[in-house]
């Protein structure tokens, strides 16, 4: 039972680091102009870039700032959709409805990233 619990948590570690690495060319490439005006002397790597964005929302764009957020969103809740979603199949809408489905268990990161998110 211990093995099964393991190979469910890194297919869920899979999901939602595949998920997190699909988004990240797309903050870069949606955000360029941002990136280029904010965050242009940030070394790239360990979410240094994305916390630039972050600490400069005021001066984002809307799409540039709904990539910031999902990608947030995917960082804040990656320990909770490991808990609490094991059987979680892929689909970002699917783990948004499954960590719903636990609010009152999530995180408060997890939480206040998901209250951005429309119901």
């Amino acid at each position: 039972m211990e093995n099964a619990k393991r190979i469910v948590t890194v297919a869920v570690c899979g999901v939602l680091a595949g998920l997190l690495a699909l988004a990240a060319p797309a903050v870069a490439q949606t955000c360029q102009a941002e990136i280029e005006k904010f965050c242009k002397e940030v070394r790239p790597g360990e979410g240094r870039v994305l916390n630039c964005l972050k600490e400069n929302d005021a001066g984002l764009s809307d799409v540039c700032r709904a990539h910031v957020n999902a990608m947030l969103q995917y960082t804040a809740c990656i320990d909770d959709a490991m808990r609490l979603c094991p059987g979680m199949q892929p689909g970002v809408d699917k783990g948004i409805a499954c960590l719903r489905a636990h609010i009152s268990d999530l995180s408060t990161e997890c939480k206040r990233e998901l209250h951005k998110i429309r119901p």
